[in-house]
C-alpha cells in the first residue's frame, strides 16, 4: 500500500483487503471515499510481486472522473487502466465482431427493432405528432 494513502479503517479495511478473485461492487453515499478506495485497491491488485498481480480495470460512468483519476495515477501504476463503462462495452462487443457502424446490431434488424417499439407505444397511447427519423 502506498505510504501517503490514509490507513482504511472499520468497513474501507474490509473492502481493501477483500479477496482478489471475481468481481465487486461497493457502494456508498456520496463522499464515503468509495472512488479514492477503488483507485488504490486497483493499485493493491495490480501491485507486482503479489500473488493476484495483473491488469485491473476500474470502470465508471463518468468520463471526466476517468480524465481526473487518470491524470493522479502514478506513472508506475501501467497495470491499471481506467475507463467508462461505455468505451469498456464498446471494445468488447467489437472484439467480438458485433459493433457495426454505431451499432450493434445490423441495420435491418435497428429498423425492425424501432418499427416494433414505434408500432408497441402507438398502439398504448394516444395519438402524437412524434415523427421518427432513423
Amino acid at each position: 500500500m502506498p505510504k501517503a494513502l490514509p490507513k482504511p479503517i472499520r468497513k474501507k479495511r474490509e473492502v481493501f483487503y477483500m479477496p482478489a478473485t471475481g468481481h465487486s461492487a461497493v457502494l456508498g453515499t456520496a463522499g464515503s471515499g468509495k472512488t479514492t478506495l477503488a483507485f488504490y485497491r486497483a493499485a493493491y491488485l495490480s501491485a507486482a510481486g503479489m500473488p493476484h498481480y495483473g491488469l485491473t480495470l476500474p470502470l465508471t460512468f463518468n468520463q471526466a472522473l476517468v480524465t481526473y483519476l487518470n491524470h493522479l495515477k502514478p506513472p508506475e501504476l501501467r497495470n491499471v487502466v481506467i475507463e467508462t463503462y461505455h468505451k469498456f462495452a464498446r471494445g468488447y462487443l467489437n472484439s467480438k465482431g458485433r459493433m457495426g457502424y454505431n451499432s450493434i446490431c445490423d441495420p435491418d434488424l435497428k429498423r425492425l427493432l424501432i418499427t416494433r417499439a414505434i408500432a408497441n407505444v402507438t398502439q398504448r397511447y394516444k395519438k402524437s405528432k412524434f415523427r421518427t427519423y432513423y
